[in-house]
């Protein structure tokens, strides 16, 4: 009867003790994921927006997590007040933190420092490696520390810690959800970056608070409880009599060497989880717009899909069943899923519609909500491996030594690393090599095979899992089928455009595609939803260099940001002033498909002596240039875009203005139709503040293609004398045929007049919307 009753109150709810430390965990959680996410915003802004800045950003944050979690399984046997020690810890986090509020001021002279050459060298990712690692990994390891070292706490106080180990994890997953959803939804909005990482700090100041307090309150020291039998665990009945069990190590890495299978599962959990991150983030963009909240949404989706799984552990294993017989199901189960994910993905984004909101909080939100509508249930299946293998590892049957805290910090530990390893095989191998349906279909296979294993595993230490050899042996080959017959046929470009498709690749940087369409002739789409030009295009996008190349009267070095399809920078090379011509791309898929199928309307950009394509955030390359060009183009941005914000920046203009050349002159073309009036004024009067003569000019006649060109000059002077003698020499070469850039009448044409700040204050008083007869409304 006495055990019975232990049973229960094993199988019960948390007490009351416990319930604080989920509490404290929760909110750890929270503050940690939104860090993350705000390190990676302000860490863009300096090593600038490609993927691979973000993946080092995002490698470091779990190199620390598992060096933190891997130093808290040898801290745990040594540390007496476990609270104390993790108040510590999130005093660290804060502490650690302290760089990105100086991040800009203390990294300014970085890039000048290296110049353009060893920043596109080795000099460079060194840089950026070094950076990233000074700026994250402190406070990473200072939060790899918490979790472990609260659920020792728990476990010095309390029997049963083993459970508690799965509250306590569940509990830092739904707070990282929340503090994610929090970050993006409302501070960021309110408080900008650096306001919200103080207010995330904050958070992390109570929990040290309540690590203290709950230290305070225990009263124990650094006594444990003596060992005792934690009947939930056990495999066995509490009246079954058992054999008497064998050694037991005495340190986490002497356990985890006798262990290897629930290492390994572990760091196979991590693994999994994220390369479906990392591809079902890709899989999203293909119907949510473009932004900086597609990644904040399928993260959330993510996160959210682990905490419900972790919190339902607990319940399944009510009656006292060995967790681990429930693995090779879970496993199997998740690889059906992850392979048909795709094909329910198009399903539900049918369904769902175009995304639309009133407001960037409910954007995120219903996008989090699609996210996990068509990603939950691979990742909620998956979740289940994880929290499986922390009640197992958790388990009675391996104590006194070490502490079931200690074995937590090293299946933790190495589920860092294993999340790290996925993200690198998702973006460097399965997403270009497989595609991006077909990489579900991998990361399928490869649970439903670890599903086998895993059963193998476990006959092996005579303990039978609950799913049949038949049943794991059908799934994967079903799992098979699914990826080698069913994902190569579901398309990657909306079939009812009525694109012709010539080529479709996925990697880091998402989805490109090569289109053709009459009319538009090829284009490049990228993730199914903007189109970075044409060749219908031609020239227009040709006017975008011949513009500004016209206005500098010897205009010898050039560079543009953004190539697309290498139209624009391309045309400059028909300028026979021109010997230099420096193309900068932020997406390496983009530059293949501009010097794969455009090599003729880009005039061979690609091979031309005179040109060099390199691929790199031109906001970077910009700032570790000084004096070298002549003439710098800024192409039309996504607005909206993720990153794209920055190119529009006062700090990015003052960078424009000392990479250009005494007499220099830097033009940014803006899409009239994607920008409100007052984001249009704001771009003006930024521009203004590094470029006090701000002349407008229009890219075409048309209105149904509202492009404007913003233009300064370092000495704040347009020649119009230049400009008829440069116009002369081109009709002298005849190289160029577009009758508006032959002639100074032709630019006079397309000019503007100047846009003092003065002009754009008092439109903006006029009017609070943009529409499509904007130009009339700038100029009038």
């Amino acid at each position: 009867m006495a055990a019975t009753n232990v049973l229960r109150r094993t199988e019960g709810r948390p007490t009351r003790a416990t319930a604080a430390a989920i509490g404290l965990a929760a909110a750890s959680g929270g503050a940690g994921l939104a860090h993350e996410m705000l390190w990676t915003r302000r860490l863009v802004d300096l090593l600038g927006g490609t993927s691979e800045a973000s993946s080092r950003v995002f490698g470091v944050f779990f190199i620390g997590l598992a060096a933190g979690a891997a130093a808290a399984g040898w801290a745990v046997p040594r540390v007496r007040r476990p609270w104390r020690a993790a108040a510590i810890a999130e005093l660290a986090v804060v502490a650690g933190i302290l760089p990105t509020v100086w991040l800009s001021s203390l990294t300014g002279w970085l890039w000048p420092w290296l110049g353009p050459d060893r920043l596109l060298g080795f000099q460079g990712s060194l840089a950026k490696g070094l950076v990233s690692a000074v700026v994250v990994l402190p406070p990473a390891i200072a939060m790899g520390l918490v979790l472990p070292l609260i659920a020792a706490a728990v476990g010095r106080s309390e029997r049963g810690s083993g459970r508690a180990a799965n509250w306590l994890y569940a509990a830092n997953t739904a707070g990282a959800a929340a503090g994610l959803i929090v970050a993006v939804a409302v501070l960021i909005a309110r408080l900008g970056v650096m306001g919200s990482s103080l207010a995330v700090a904050a958070v992390n100041l109570a929990v040290a608070a309540g690590c203290l307090i709950a230290d305070r309150l225990s009263g124990r020291g650094g006594e444990a409880l003596p060992a005792t039998k934690d009947l939930f665990h056990s495999s066995h009945r509490p009246n079954e009599k058992t054999a008497p069990s064998p050694p037991v190590p005495s340190t986490p890495l002497a356990w985890a060497w006798g262990h290897p299978g629930i290492v390994a599962l572990a760091c196979f959990s991590g693994t999994g989880v994220l390369a479906a991150e990392v591809v079902g983030l890709q899989e999203l963009l293909l119907w949510a717009t473009i932004s900086f909240h597609a990644p904040a949404a399928i993260l959330g989706a993510v996160i959210i899909s682990l905490a419900v799984a972790a919190a339902c552990v607990p319940q399944l294993l009510r009656g006292g069943h060995d967790p681990a017989r429930l693995v090779p199901a879970a496993l199997a189960t998740t690889g059906l899923l992850m392979a048909t994910t795709p094909a329910w993905f198009l399903t539900v984004a049918a369904w769902a519609g175009d995304p639309q909101a009133s407001s960037p909080a409910t954007f995120s939100l219903w996008i989090t909500f699609i996210a996990a509508l068509a990603l939950g249930p691979a990742f909620l299946t998956a979740g289940l491996v994880f929290p499986l293998v922390i009640a197992r590892t958790t388990a009675a049957a391996d104590r006194p030594r070490p502490s079931a805290a200690a074995r937590l910090a090293v299946v933790l530990a190495a589920n860092g690393l294993g999340g790290l390893v996925g993200a690198e095989l998702a973006n460097q191998m399965l997403l270009p090599r497989c595609g991006l349906h077909g990489s579900f279909g991998v990361i399928g296979l490869a649970y439903a095979a670890a599903a086998v294993a895993a059963r193998g595993m476990l006959v092996a230490a005579g303990n039978a899992p609950r799913a049949g050899l038949a049943w794991l042996l059908a799934a994967l080959a079903l799992t098979g089928w699914v990826a080698a017959t069913w994902l190569p046929r579901l398309p990657l470009v909306n079939p009812h455009v009525g694109f012709e498709v010539l080529s479709a690749r996925a990697g880091p940087d998402g989805t490109v595609a090569v289109v053709r369409k009459p009319g538009l002739g090829r284009g490049i789409l990228v993730a199914n939803q903007y189109l970075l030009g044409s060749s219908g295009a031609r020239w227009t996008e040709e006017r975008q260099a011949h513009l500004p190349l016209l206005l500098h009267p010897a205009p010898r070095a050039a560079l543009f940001i953004g190539v697309a399809t290498g139209i624009t920078p391309g045309a400059a090379l028909a300028h026979g002033a021109v010997e230099r011509v420096t193309a900068v791309e932020i997406s390496p898929l983009v530059a293949a498909a501009a010097a794969g199928f455009f090599t003729a309307e880009n005039h061979g950009l690609a091979t031309d002596p005179r040109a060099q394509v390199v691929i790199e955030d031109g906001r970077t390359l910009v700032a570790a240039s000084r004096g070298e060009f002549d003439v710098i183009v800024g192409d039309l941005f996504l607005p909206w875009g993720s990153g794209a914000g920055r190119l529009y920046s006062v700090e990015h203009f003052r960078s424009v203005r000392r990479a250009l050349a005494p007499g220099g002159l830097f033009c940014q073309w803006l899409p009239m139709d994607q920008l409100s009036f007052e984001q249009f004024a704001q771009i003006v009067v930024t521009f203004q503040e590094v470029f006090p003569q701000v002349h407008g000019f229009r890219s075409t006649l048309d209105p149904a293609r509202p492009g404007l060109a913003l233009v300064g000059f370092t000495d704040g002077r347009l020649d119009w004398d230049a400009v008829a003698t440069r116009t002369a020499r081109v009709r002298a070469e005849g190289a160029i045929l577009d009758p508006a850039v032959r002639h100074a009448a032709g630019v006079a044409l397309l000019w503007l007049g100047r846009l003092p700040e003065a002009i754009v204050e008092a439109k903006l008083k006029r009017s609070t919307t943009w529409p499509s007869r904007s130009m009339r409304r700038v100029c009038g």
